[in-house]
């Protein structure tokens, strides 16, 4: 966690009052953690600080008291180490430089705690105070500077804290002191180096300077001439460009800038309401210009839940407050959200008018709405009736003096809509629930027992209800390929319940894997096991007891292995554009045909098969070579099979046209010169279409014939076993 140091600089004023009797007041916190010795530009922190400060006081505005403050100094891990070492004073240039030379990097970075010593001593509640922040990391003492620095200007009549981020590397370290900034209407600055530090120390005290000569003072009043309204924000921008960005902003009653003359508008808006206004102003040459800036007046709205009229108001609440929309004969309907929160009595400041107020029961299901009137400068305490709940506490048993069982799950319903209005899981949970009668289900996590049961809440009671549930067993399973076995891994299992008469099972649970575990109710089951990604298959039935856990063994044929390969010369490469199917082999007198098994693709595909003896059939993907053989596979055998495969050619064949043809809508067409030869009859093997394609073909002669414009052009071509072959047809 690294500081560089932290230039606090609180400045005080009168919250009413045009002129400034008392001197401004500056503190210089130093922070020197040990982070300090960390270099920017091959010189340490500590080194940059001590020299950027010596050159600060030398031109100090004598107008302004300063102090100098610093922490981490004295002792390693210690959040208190935070000494005011020089009172805030007259400056002296040398007694500064003199400390801060002996001032040598320690300890930890209470950061926030350095910020509110420092205000505490600059009495900043009774007059105007402004900090400068200059920073390289993150609070390291478990506060939050945020939450502090918003705290500050909240109890403080008009606080401001700048920022300079001095070789930031941490986004949350640029998070917690920008939100400084931003939290107290000040300005968040950056630097990288000494000179960047030095530059942006400059400006900073400028503009302290410039507060410290301002102008203008802007005023916010509820009518002309009142006190000024405390709690607002303000910005300022130049009349010629209202929606630009703002050339001012801050906090406070009586905000003080220094503005070239001009024309320009005034914002204000409530911090903690609604209220807000602009108004434009023109500054004059010269003299301070006092601007009022009307805003109107709020009220407060203090709410408060109880379940009868005059009870204690109920604090296990959350409010909402939204626009009133519309109201008339069907009553009122809400519009969007302006302000929320939780407890027993909050306030909201809000404009005079009609409001949507709405409050729920935290921990509960009860809710009220109810149209709200705020009347403005005074509090407006709302009573909303809010109906009483009970309380039920359910637990499942197995039996009434048994013990609570935790790996349920729990569902509470209306019984006419069948709506879930709450659910969770758990040995006893606990509902807040609105008078009534429902239905408690429970059920088990695991499992698949279920149990339902009718409840009555009754207003502001608290009931035990017991729910019984019935015990389930459970069964191991396993498959194995003879008894006492491995169990076998690669299984996916089915447990269903018993067929009846001539209906199916119903699937109970599954899932894979080499000892699963169910749990079921009592009663017998068919346990179904296959093999995954093999043809084995098992199905057993079994009894599960209820409270007793069993493994039960499954017998399951054990298979063996097959790899395929298509090869055109024994011990030959594979071949890989081929697709594969695995048939059953049958007695030639059997009037049974032969079952597909499996079928795939590929060089080497693996096939689990039960023992017995296949065919393999593979043929070509691109062409029209075939190829089977008949192989016998022993259980628990891991067998490679090699089917011989004509090896094919490829012909090219070309579309010649004369000059000036388009050359499309050509179709082609391969027959078998065999076929015609021995039986007069054309055999088509091959076709497609375009100006050239080609053909994968079994070695031998073929008759090419292209077809255009309804014209065939026939050409004699010869495949050649694995050689590509071009030849061209002229189309006239």
């Amino acid at each position: 966690m690294r500081h560089i140091f932290i230039l606090i600089c609180l400045l005080l004023a009168p919250v009413y009052v045009v002129a400034m009797p008392n001197a401004e007041k500056v503190i210089l916190v130093l922070d020197a953690s040990g982070s300090m010795w960390g270099q920017v530009d091959s010189l340490p922190k500590i080194s940059i600080a001590r020299d950027v400060i010596k050159t600060l006081v030398k031109d100090w505005d004598p107008e302004i008291d300063l102090g100098l403050m610093a922490y981490g100094h004295r002792r390693k891990g210690d959040c208190n180490d935070i000494e005011l070492m020089v009172a805030t004073g007259p400056v002296s240039p040398s007694e500064i430089e003199k400390t801060i030379t002996n001032i040598f990097p320690k300890g930890k970075t209470p950061l926030t705690r350095a910020v509110q010593l420092a205000a505490a001593e600059l009495k900043y509640t009774e007059e105007k105070a402004t900090i400068i922040l200059i920073s390289d990391g993150i609070e390291t003492c478990d506060l939050d500077p945020c939450e502090i620095s918003q705290d500050l200007e909240k109890n403080g009549i008009d606080f401001t804290a700048h920022v300079i981020g001095f070789d930031i590397k941490e986004s949350e370290a640029v998070r917690q002191l920008t939100c400084i900034a931003e939290n107290t209407g000040g300005k968040f600055l950056s630097a990288d180096n000494a000179s960047q530090l030095k530059s942006s120390l400059d400006a900073t005290v400028k503009e302290i300077i410039n507060a410290k000569s301002h102008n203008v003072e802007l005023v916010a009043v509820t009518i002309p001439g009142g006190d000024p309204v405390l709690n607002v924000t303000w910005s300022v921008y130049a009349a010629d460009n209202p929606e630009g960005s703002a050339l001012a902003w801050g906090k406070g009653a009586v905000p003080a800038y220094t503005l070239a003359p001009g024309a320009y508008i005034a914002r204000v808006k409530a911090i903690d309401g609604q209220a807000s206004a602009e108004q434009q102003f023109t500054v004059p040459p010269k003299g301070l210009h006092r601007e009022e800036v009307v805003i109107a007046e709020e009220g407060v709205l203090q709410l408060f839940a109880v379940n009868s009229p005059g009870d204690a108001p109920l604090s296990d609440v959350r409010w909402t407050v939204k626009e009133l929309k519309a109201q008339g004969l069907n009553g009122s309907k809400a519009g969007k959200t302006l302000m929320y929160g939780k407890g027993a009595q909050p306030e909201y400041r809000l404009l005079p008018g009609s409001y949507i107020a709405e409050v729920q029961s935290t921990g509960g299901k009860a809710a009220a709405t109810q149209v709200v009137t705020v009347r403005p400068g005074v509090l407006n305490r709302v009573e909303v009736v809010l109906e009483r709940e009970g309380i039920v506490r359910l637990t499942s048993r197995h039996t009434a003096a048994g013990p609570a069982l935790d790996g349920v799950s729990w569902i509470v319903k209306d019984p006419e809509s069948g709506e879930t209005i709450v659910y969770g899981k758990g040995a006893t949970p606990e509902y807040q629930l609105l008078p009534g009668t429902y239905e408690a289900v429970v059920k088990s996590v695991r499992g698949k027992a279920t149990a339902i049961e009718e409840i009555t809440v009754l207003p502001g009671t608290a009931q035990d209800i017991t729910v019984l549930l019935p015990e389930e067993g459970v069964v191991r399973p396993v498959a194995v390929n003879s008894k006492g076995g491995r169990p076998l891994t690669g299984v996916a299992w089915t447990i269903e319940s018993l067929p009846d008469n001539l209906e199916k099972g119903k699937t109970i649970a599954y899932g894979g894997g080499a000892t699963p575990e169910y749990q079921l109710l009592p009663g017998r089951y068919l346990a179904k096991v296959k093999s995954q990604g093999g043809k084995a298959v098992m199905e057993q039935e079994i009894e599960v007891i209820a409270g007793i856990a069993r493994k039960i063994e499954v017998l399951l044929p054990e298979e063996g292995q097959v790899q395929l390969l298509a090869v055109t010369e024994p011990g030959g490469n594979p071949l890989s554009e081929v697709a594969w199917e695995v048939f059953t082999v049958v007695e030639s007198q059997s009037m049974d045909k032969p079952e597909l098994l499996v079928y795939g693709k590929g060089p080497t595909p693996d096939y689990k098969l039960l023992p017995g003896t296949y065919e393999a059939r593979v043929r070509s993907r691109k062409g029209v070579a075939r190829a089977t053989k008949i192989f016998t596979l022993k259980a628990g055998e891991k067998l490679s099979v090699e089917v011989p495969f004509p090896r094919e050619g490829i012909i090219e064949l070309r579309a010649l046209f004369q000059s000036g043809v388009n050359p499309s809508g050509i179709n082609w067409e391969i027959f078998s010169k065999s076929d015609l030869e021995n039986t007069g009859a054309p055999k088509r093997v091959q076709y497609g279409s375009g100006v050239s394609r080609s053909f994968t073909l079994l070695p031998g002669k073929y008759l090419a014939v292209a077809t255009f414009q309804r014209k065939k052009f026939e050409k004699e071509v010869e495949v050649l076993p694995g050689q590509v072959v071009q030849e061209a047809i002229a189309v006239q």
